[in-house]
């Protein structure tokens, strides 16, 4: 989140009157502040407590401080106690049904019994919160086979499910942990209690891969109660975050109508499934190191003896790995097989190293097979001293962009129009399209370039220099740079927003009038967004061609802004 202050009028005061700077960009802190009660339940004797923040275990007040009362009347409590985003008051005995409940909190003198949040915020004094009794309506909090989940949500356990043997994917005997409509309800109901509408199902380890069966009625009645539901499957070190609006709802919801108990079949399989293979024949022949994986993605729709697979998500999703150790994340890349290429490819990743563990977030939309792999490359001309070696070995090595001999990245040569399309392509890890590059007659037909180029085209990033010409190897003006990252940017559903006018943007550019009419807007949200700079102070150089090292930058920061590395 960042925040502008344009000054003007009315301005910003402090109490002498004196009028606020100006200030542009101001990074602020993403999280919820709220530290108030957001809402409460009652089950029996337990009185649960949600706030908008994780409770620290560290800082527990006495059960002194607090007081409940049902109908104006005192309920002694025993215990306190905090999990999660939740306080928990036991009671000394039931509520009963229909009653109003009250609960107030006076903080105490002693800093280590004030409750607070992990983040050291504490919780201020409340009197009178009034929380509602759900003991035999909505189910509120852990009980029975549920949980509170890491990461947040409801956490399904393993005996909820019933069981059979299968064989997965990758040819291994495994257990199929089939969940029931009523079970995924009632976990969404308490999910949705606890603020945040994610179910978690953990697979054991100890199994040779994950087999998680889903009835797709439930899938539609949670996408229909709760728009950002999400149902996750945790196994050995991955999780699989699959928010169900991603799933297209048009083909649960004619599976649910033609086919009586069709369910959602969701595999995470490392044996030799045929996805798998590929990949894992891929990385050997270019000698890749594999750190994790391969993990093979699956997901299909089933009634009886019919299936569908679902090779594709409407939207990119979250999986995750963690590593038990820590790596150099400059030196490690998320890849995949690109069915249209056949070759290996770039997968977006954020990696975050703590102590000995690292863990690695990806986002893509194919269900397919991935791995983590640690890829080193060097280049004779881009020496220790180049101002840009570090951006172009991090590009290199997460396979985005590509020397122009497998020695040399050539980094102060113009980049090609190609060549800039092909590496943004790569960066968000797209999948080819050659068929949709015949719109350009200078494209080589079936050949490599045209499933970027055509991908490109087809994702709205690059548009031709007239109807039917591309001009691959011309050079690319920094205006058109600007206009592609702007177009890419869309294309993974962001809208580049400015905070001043275009005018006010390009004002400190002496050469701003030579700026494109078609350009300037794109220029100016590229600007803003920190993507593009200037030659100088004072000077944008719109239609000067630029370098090869100076496009990654650009591609690099362009990732980094859409949270794509």
């Amino acid at each position: 989140v960042k925040v502008s202050y344009n000054g003007g009028t009315p301005a910003i005061r402090d109490v002498s009157g004196n009028p606020a700077a100006a200030f542009a960009n101001y990074q602020v802190t993403n999280t919820t502040t709220t530290v108030s009660p957001l809402y409460g339940s009652v089950s029996g004797r337990t009185v649960t407590i949600v706030f908008g923040q994780t409770l620290s275990s560290n800082y527990l007040p006495s059960t002194s401080q607090f007081a409940v009362l049902e109908n104006n009347s005192t309920k002694p409590i025993l215990s306190v106690s905090v999990s999660g985003q939740n306080l928990v008051l036991e009671l000394g005995s039931d509520v009963s049904t229909g009653s109003v409940v009250t609960v107030s909190y006076q903080q105490p003198g002693t800093a280590s019994r004030r409750l607070q949040t992990t983040s050291g915020i504490q919780i201020p004094s409340f009197s009178g919160f009034v929380v509602s009794n759900y003991s035999s309506t909505v189910p509120v909090g852990p009980s029975g086979p549920y949980d509170y989940a890491p990461g947040g949500g409801i956490s399904i356990r393993t005996s909820a499910a019933s069981t059979d043997s299968r064989m997965s994917a990758g040819g291994r005997a495994v257990l199929r942990y089939k969940l029931s409509a009523t079970t995924l309800s009632e976990a969404w109901q308490r999910a949705n209690a606890s603020g945040v509408r994610r179910v978690l199902f953990t697979v054991p380890a100890s199994q040779a891969g994950a087999n998680v069966e889903l009835p797709v009625s439930a899938l539609l009645e949670a996408r229909n109660k709760y728009s950002d539901a999400v149902f996750a499957v945790s196994y050995s070190d991955v999780v699989y975050e699959l928010p169900l609006k991603a799933i297209d709802q048009q083909t649960l919801s004619d599976w649910n109508s033609r086919y009586s108990q069709s369910v959602l079949l969701i595999e995470i399989d490392t044996g030799n499934a045929t996805n798998t293979s590929r990949l894992r024949s891929a990385m050997s022949q270019r000698n890749y190191t594999v750190v994790a994986g391969p993990y093979a993605f699956t997901m299909t729709l089933m009634s009886g003896e019919r299936s569908e697979t679902l090779p594709k998500l409407s939207e990119y999703v979250t999986r995750t790995i963690t590593v038990p150790a820590a790596i150099n994340t400059q030196q490690h890349t998320v890849v995949w097989l690109d069915p249209e290429t056949g070759a290996i490819g770039h997968v977006p990743a954020v990696m975050t190293t703590a102590g000995n563990e690292t863990i690695v977030t990806f986002r893509h939309n194919a269900n397919a097979a991935y791995a983590l792999i640690r890829n080193v490359t060097s280049f004779t001309d881009v020496p220790a001293n180049h101002w840009a070696r570090n951006d172009i070995q991090l590009m290199t090595n997460r396979l985005i962009a590509l020397g122009r001999t497998n020695s040399t990245f050539a980094p102060n040569q113009p980049i090609t129009r190609a060549e800039f399309a092909i590496y943004i392509v790569r960066g968000l890890g797209l999948e080819g399209s050659k068929r949709d590059a015949s719109h350009f007659r200078d494209i080589p037909a079936n050949s490599e370039l045209a499933s970027y180029i055509g991908e490109a085209y087809k994702a709205g990033i690059i548009s031709g220099v007239s109807s039917d010409k591309f001009d691959p190897d011309s050079p690319i003006t920094r205006e058109q740079m600007a206009s592609m990252m702007v177009r890419a940017a869309r294309a993974m559903g962001v809208e580049m927003l400015t905070t001043r006018t275009q005018a006010e943007i390009l004002a400190p550019y002496k050469d701003a009038g030579s700026v494109s009419n078609w350009a300037k807007s794109d220029m100016a949200k590229a600007i803003e967004a920190q993507i593009i700079k200037g030659l100088s102070a004072t000077s944008l150089g719109p239609t000067r061609n630029a370098t090869r090292a100076e496009a990654i930058v650009m591609i690099k920061r362009l990732l980094q802004y859409l949270n794509l590395m």
